[in-house]
C-alpha cells in the first residue's frame, strides 16, 4: 500500500465525477483549507463515518532531559487529536494483517 497526497485524491474525483484535474484540486484544496481553519480556530470537526478532529489542551508537566538526567519543566501545549469513527475503526480491524503491516 502506498501513501496517497491531496493531488491523488483530486485526480480520483476528476475520473469519478468528470471534472477536469484542477477544479476537483481547487476543491480538495477548499475541503482541506476549511477543516485546518476550522480545526486552528478551537473547533471541532466531525466527519461523519471518518471521525473527529479537536485541540485540546495538553497539561504541563515535569520531565527529564535523556541526555543529562536533569528535571525540566514541559509548558502546557494545545495539540491536534483525531478520533476515528466507529465504522473506519472496524473496518480497519477487519482489514488482513499483511495489509496494515505493509506500511
Amino acid at each position: 500500500m502506498s501513501n496517497i497526497t491531496a493531488t491523488d485524491i483530486a485526480n480520483i474525483i476528476a475520473e469519478a465525477t468528470g471534472s477536469t484535474k484542477k477544479a476537483a484540486k481547487d476543491q480538495v484544496d477548499l475541503v482541506f483549507k476549511t477543516l485546518v481553519d476550522q480545526i486552528l480556530a478551537g473547533g471541532t470537526v466531525r466527519i461523519s463515518g471518518f471521525g473527529t478532529f479537536t485541540t485540546p489542551v495538553r497539561a504541563g508537566r515535569e520531565g527529564t532531559n535523556a541526555l543529562t538526567g536533569q528535571p525540566l519543566s514541559i509548558p502546557a501545549a494545545r495539540t491536534v487529536r483525531f478520533k476515528a469513527a466507529a465504522g473506519l475503526k472496524d473496518a480497519a480491524k477487519a482489514l488482513p494483517l499483511e495489509v496494515a503491516d505493509a506500511e
